[in-house]
């Protein structure tokens, strides 16, 4: 099962002193300046005239373009709202961003209640053909890294959030969204899989690069169930199948790539967080070919 956490955001207070975006405190000049402004602002140890401060110096909101005193939200993308925005507009489930015409270029509510803003949406995965054009080339980039899958086809799915929590029948970590699911049925033949036939299912409406990740992540649940022992410890497993997600983000370029790693380092979840750390500090400490071979010969984590 592969899952995505919502935007990483940065709630903030500001106090006097204080930097980005800062507290703002009003003087008056003193008689006989030279100023054609008797009052001025005091804004990270220097003054400016009122309405320089206004018009060059504060620090404004993305969404509604006041000026910020005060809470404030920031995002991972660097914009900062009025922390009373968070109770009145939307956020994109996919980039934390709040959604309005003048910083999404607007957005819509799939009929499963998630949000996507206009930036995202422009590369939702919509049709199955397409999806599967995406699951092959996260199939081929896994090659290079050794995680080869022989006699892949599978049957693929698009479906909506209600429908895959069915699917799956897992609860998911929480504050994340359950993004795929794989369905792996097998006969076996004096201990070895001599057939197998398995569905992936993975999130309607995903934006590309998300789409990418959970694709990766099924395909290493479709690895291990083909090598590995059962019943891993459930850490390694999803902490892998997140591993294999970054190996391919890592060969995307763009920022919606580096925000889904930034957001796999991120997560607090047991298994899909920490597992995911840990598989990544065996791999630096002990190569790729390592990390697979323990797979195929442990259900556990090597000790130390």
């Amino acid at each position: 099962m592969g899952v995505t956490s919502p935007g990483v955001t940065s709630p903030g207070v500001t106090s006097p002193g204080a930097t980005s975006p800062g507290v703002a405190s009003r003087g008056v000049t003193s008689p006989g300046s030279s100023s054609l402004e008797t009052e001025y602002v005091r804004f990270e140890g220097r003054s400016y005239h009122t309405s320089c401060y206004r018009n060059h110096v504060a620090v404004r909101c993305t969404l509604c373009g006041k000026i910020i005193q005060g809470r404030f939200i920031k995002d991972y993308w660097g914009n900062i709202y009025h922390e009373g925005h968070k109770n009145r507009v939307s956020r994109c489930d996919y980039c934390g961003r709040f959604i309005s015409e003048k910083t999404t270029g607007g957005g819509a509510r799939y009929k499963d209640g998630r949000h996507i803003c206009g930036l995202c949406r422009r590369t939702a995965v919509q049709d199955t053909k397409r999806g599967r054009e995406l699951l092959g080339d996260a199939r081929k980039r896994l090659e290079r890294y050794g995680i080869v899958i022989d006699r892949f086809d599978p049957g693929f799915h698009l479906i909506d959030r209600g429908k895959l929590k069915r699917v799956s029948r897992l609860s998911r970590p929480p504050d994340s969204e359950e993004t795929g699911f794989t369905h792996f049925r097998s006969r076996s033949r004096g201990g070895r899989i001599v057939s197998f036939e398995l569905d992936i299912y993975i999130l309607l409406g995903l934006p590309q690069s998300h789409f990418i990740e959970a694709a990766a992540h099924e395909l290493m649940h479709v690895w291990q169930y083909l090598n590995a022992p059962p019943k891993n410890d459930r850490a390694l497993c999803e902490g892998s199948c997140n591993y294999a997600a970054y190996l391919v983000l890592q060969e995307l370029s763009g920022a919606e790539s580096e925000y889904l790693v930034h957001n796999l380092f991120g997560s607090k979840d047991r298994f899909y967080g920490e597992g995911f750390r840990r598989v990544t500090r065996l791999v630096q400490k002990r190569g790729t070919k390592y990390w697979l071979s323990r797979l195929r010969a442990n259900r556990r984590f090597p000790t130390g």
